[in-house]
């Protein structure tokens, strides 16, 4: 176990802590021998700066290490508004279906 429960506290001590609507999602965690590596997507509000967005995913990615000191952290940032956010939650990412 890499710290899943760790990592979730931290993404929603973030989002709750954030003005706008964050959210976070395709949290993945694994093991290859001694390193431990985890990922995930920060959706945040599309009129962010992307400095903003920057900042707050430095912050996130600091305390994940903070608590988790031999993980390397992989983030992604993504418009909350944005419908093609949601297509990428699945660990191999699809084309929305075409439309009939």
């Amino acid at each position: 176990d890499v710290g899943v429960g760790q990592v979730r506290e931290v993404l929603a001590a973030a989002a709750a802590g954030a003005p706008g609507e964050v959210r976070y999602h395709a949290l993945r965690t694994r093991s290859a021998g001694a390193r431990s590596f985890v990922s995930f997507h920060v959706q945040v509000p599309g009129e962010w700066s992307v400095q903003r967005g920057h900042d707050l995913l430095e912050a996130i990615e600091a305390e994940v290490r903070r608590r988790l000191p031999a993980a390397t952290v992989f983030t992604h940032l993504e418009p909350v508004e944005d419908p093609r956010s949601y297509h990428d939650q699945a660990l191999d990412r699809r084309p929305p279906p075409a439309a009939d």
